[in-house]
């Protein structure tokens, strides 16, 4: 599955589309949903809906090192850049980036907000 990372204002630098890896974790569907045991031994579930705004893309890819050096680029410059994916386009940020043993590359993106959805109907 392609990724898009991107800067939220023009950057001739600032953009890589990324290959990413089958283990990657690309799913904003989290409900707001907290749930506390009662005295009776049965559940309160406060249900407040759905939002990206709670989930967190992990994104695995293998990078070489200058596709490395345009995210690294992107963690240091820029406070929001945008996420787009199959499933629609996302507002927020680089958390991390890290190299395992492995040589892949992991980035965590934590969603801010969806600038637009894909709708599977």
């Amino acid at each position: 599955m392609l990724v898009a990372l991107e800067s939220y204002v023009f950057d001739p630098v600032g953009a890589i589309v990324i290959d990413a890896l089958p283990d990657s974790e690309l799913s904003a569907s989290t409900r707001r949903v907290s749930r506390t045991a009662t005295l009776d031994g049965n559940a309160a579930l406060i249900d407040n809906g759905w939002t990206a705004a709670d989930s967190t893309f992990t994104i695995e890819a293998h990078l070489s090192q200058a596709e490395e050096a345009t995210v690294q680029h992107l963690v240091r410059v820029y406070p929001e850049v945008i996420c787009s994916t199959s499933t629609g386009c996302y507002l927020g940020v680089i958390e991390f980036v890290r190299r395992t043993t492995n040589g892949r590359i992991v980035i965590s993106f934590l969603i801010q907000r969806a600038l637009s959805l894909t709708s599977d109907l």
